[in-house]
Parts: C-alpha cells; structure tokens; sequence
C-alpha cells in the first residue's frame, strides 16, 4: 500500500482542540489533522483496497 505522509515539523506539545478530516474515496483515502488556528498538523493518503468475497449460493441471491 502506497502512502503520503506529511507532518509539522515543530516537536512543540499540542494544546487546544485538533480537528480531523476525512475524505473517502474509492481508490484512494486521506485525512488532515488541523489545529484551531487552521494549520494543517497532520495529513495522510492511502490507496483504499476493496475486496469483495462471493459465497458458493451468490446465483440465488440475484
């Protein structure tokens, strides 16, 4: 799984509130940590894998 990473640089300690958000996709994922002044703390895409399983009765299903 391909993923991109990118991190404050700052080793500083977090205080506030830290905001999260996600953005799902079907080939590919990603979220974003921001801090209450709107800087982006933390981001992450990830290649999203779906695998579909299909049992020995799927034709009676349909």
């Amino acid at each position: 799984m391909k993923t991109t990473t990118v991190t404050r640089a700052s080793n500083e300690n977090l205080q506030g509130r830290l905001t999260i958000g996600l953005d799902l996709g079907d080939r590919s994922s990603c979220y974003r940590v921001v801090d209450e002044a709107g800087e982006v703390i933390h981001e992450q895409k990830v290649r999203m894998c779906v695998r579909v399983s299909l049992g020995t009765d799927h034709k009676r299903n349909l």
